[in-house]
């Protein structure tokens, strides 16, 4: 009998769920699942560590929140059942002048957003969600020796993009327009474009991303029970990654597997209607 089954206080599992990418985490020492008594212990960690974490931390974030929202909105939100999801847009922003300025960098695109916003919707807010990474355009950092901003934006529920009108509304340079529907993993196709720059000291005081308010956010059941209910029949076809064992100091040999659900809609409908339930009786965190 395994200790978690001795006590259901106790798992090896944990379940992620990030709009349709799904990751089973299992470890050999298992967690305990009630509230937490043990007070944290402050370390001291050496400036690399520390970068080092903070930075795996922001990618895991933004990867999260990319896949919590990417083909999560639709067009007629009464019905969402009757119409497909809309198509995340992946647009760059770029500067026909040299934008070496972050901060004035973040204010263009504050006030971008309000034209877009007035011009487009006749709102004072920009109703899109979205989330916005920021790099350091290196051909022309080396050509010219310094340092041009320029940014790239997920929007998640707009249905279309007039290329033309929206470049016309930013005004600064050109913009690119690029259709996500054949990216498996939306998250980390834009942490490609994020961790060039990442240890760049000019981005020290920002954040390195910008995104929407009310963004759905990551699902987790903790339940082993549920956890082997929810994922019992999920063919090998639906993994997308599968690390290979992983020495973790607190919860020892750590294994990842994560499933893109997609692939079988009527898989990923059963999934969703159970999460759902489940959520409903509280055994879910997370979400909104």
């Amino acid at each position: 009998m395994s200790n978690n089954e001795r006590n259901p206080m106790l798992t090896n599992s944990r379940l992620k769920i990030t709009g349709d990418i799904v990751e089973l985490m299992e470890f050999t020492n298992p967690m305990y699942l009630g509230p937490k008594t043990r007070k944290r212990i402050a370390k001291k960690r050496v400036a690399g560590q520390r970068l080092i974490k903070n930075l795996n931390r922001t990618r895991t974030t933004v990867i999260d929140l990319i896949n919590c929202n990417a083909f999560q909105y639709y067009p007629d939100l009464l019905h969402p059942s009757s119409n497909w999801p809309i198509t995340p847009k992946f647009v760059t922003f770029t500067y026909r002048a040299e934008a070496t300025n972050l901060t004035q960098v973040l204010i263009d695109f504050k006030l971008f957003n309000q034209r877009y916003a007035k011009a487009f919707y006749d709102l004072k807010k920009l109703p899109a969600k979205y989330l916005a990474v920021y790099e350091i355009q290196r051909k022309r950092e080396r050509t010219y020796k310094k340092a041009v901003w320029h940014f790239h934006v997920v929007y998640f529920n707009l249905p279309w993009i007039d290329k033309n009108f929206m470049q016309d509304i930013w005004k600064h340079g050109f913009i690119d327009v690029r259709d996500l529907s054949a990216v498996g993993n939306v998250g980390f196709y834009m942490t490609k474009y994020m961790l060039k720059d990442a240890n760049d000291p000019r981005l020290q005081g920002h954040r390195m991303y910008l995104a929407s308010q009310n963004l759905f956010r990551p699902e987790v059941v903790r339940y082993p029970v549920l956890i082997s209910e929810l994922v019992r029949n999920f063919p090998a076809s639906l993994i997308t990654s599968e690390t290979p064992p992983k020495e973790s100091k607190y919860l020892g040999e750590l294994i990842r597997t994560r499933f893109n659900i997609a692939k079988d809609p009527e898989l990923a409908k059963k999934f969703k209607k159970n999460l759902s339930d489940l959520a409903g009786q509280g055994l879910v965190e997370g979400k909104v």
